[in-house]
């Protein structure tokens, strides 16, 4: 259903017609309560709302701060936020395993991954 469908669908229903189960949503928080985790977009949005900047100023900055994320996580194998928590390069050794399909054996390489620590502040505020 487009926006505009959306708004006619809760005027009419504000003016006593045909009421409908659609609301409209009042801000990106409301939007994420409804599911499990936040985009990107609704990120930028939150951020650009509370802080009264242009939304393409905000965009740019998270985007230059995750590219300084990944630049610190391959230089220094960790990356922290103090109040937040770590992020850290995490390194998984080479196993035998299997193909859940065929069961057939299988070597499973060594791979590096990225793992987070939330810091005891975050942790106490969930």
């Amino acid at each position: 259903m487009t926006k505009a469908e959306l708004q006619g669908a809760a005027e009419s229903a504000t003016r006593g017609q045909k009421k409908s189960s659609l609301t409209l949503r009042s801000s990106t928080s409301e939007r994420c309560a409804e599911r499990a985790s936040m985009t990107k977009a609704e990120l930028i949005d939150a951020v650009a709302q509370s802080a009264s900047l242009s939304r393409e100023s905000v965009a740019r900055t998270i985007e230059l701060t995750f590219e300084h994320i990944a630049r610190g996580l391959r230089r220094d194998k960790r990356f922290r936020v103090h109040g937040f928590g770590t992020f850290s390069v995490r390194r998984h050794k080479a196993r035998d395993g299997y193909n859940p399909r065929t069961l057939k054996p299988m070597k499973i390489p060594a791979l590096r991954t990225i793992g987070f620590q939330a810091a005891p502040k975050l942790k106490k505020g969930l």
